[in-house]
């Protein structure tokens, strides 16, 4: 899904082992920038997501669309993710890899000249046969659908949780950023 979203059009998710040999994933798309795709990567967009709302392809090409539009034109809102931040970013049939912000305004020495930066380089914690050796990816732009925060915890992990000063719990991760309708503001 992010290569067939991107400027750069590239028919597979560009992966680069830290020591310069590229790898590359393949995604579940036949087309790419924003063309029609099957329904079948946009249902496995909404899966593998994890959110409840629907979320078609269409969508997610025409928030990568605005974004870069916006940045190409000086205007893109400020980086969500400083380098260091744990994110997970969504890379075709291998879904979300979690990863380490390594790099802002990235380039691939390979691109064309008039091709612009991508927002974020990721060093990958690992991939679907992991060689063993660090590899980073790319996000073509810095929307939720793309590159988001990653939790310590993914849902329906199974966690030890403080509930008072000596006393733990086994819980179940069921939901994030949970908030009840009468609970105060901040």
């Amino acid at each position: 899904m992010v290569a067939a979203l991107c400027r750069p059009r590239a028919l597979s998710l560009p992966i680069r082992s830290i020591s310069g040999q590229p790898r590359a994933l393949s995604l579940p798309l036949g087309s790419i920038c924003g063309q029609s795709v099957s329904s079948q990567a946009a249902g496995q967009l909404r899966r593998v997501s994890g959110q409840s709302q629907a979320v078609s392809n269409e969508q997610v090409a025409r928030a990568v669309t605005d974004w870069q539009d916006s940045a190409a034109a000086g205007k893109a809102p400020p980086l969500r993710f400083p380098v260091g931040t744990p994110v997970e970013c969504f890379a075709g049939d291998d879904g979300w890899l979690r990863g380490t912000v390594c790099a802002h305004q990235y380039r691939e020495p390979s691109w064309a000249a008039e091709l612009s930066t991508v927002p974020y380089q990721v060093l990958l914690d690992s991939m679907p046969g992991d060689t063993g050796e660090p590899s980073a990816i790319w996000a073509p732009a810095d929307v939720e659908e793309i590159v988001r925060a990653s939790f310590r915890f993914a849902l329906e992990d199974v966690a030890d949780c403080r509930v008072a000063q000596d006393e733990w719990v086994r819980c179940t991760v069921v939901g994030r950023y949970y908030r009840e309708k009468d609970w105060e503001e901040g």
